[in-house]
């Protein structure tokens, strides 16, 4: 189960760094891809979901 909601957390991140890309806001797009990563990172490390957005 922790792996379905990292990758669905990942999945949101994706889709909405894609519409700031579309929307000419690359560093906004840059800072939820990161941030998105290094939750999934903890979700993963610690062994549950930590829903931080």
């Amino acid at each position: 189960m922790l792996f379905r909601r990292m990758y669905f957390h990942l999945s949101k991140a994706v889709t909405a760094a894609l519409r700031l890309m579309q929307a000419g806001r690359i560093r906004e797009a840059e800072q939820k891809l990161i941030a998105a990563q290094q939750v999934t990172e903890d979700m993963c490390l610690s062994g549950k979901s930590t829903e931080r957005e």
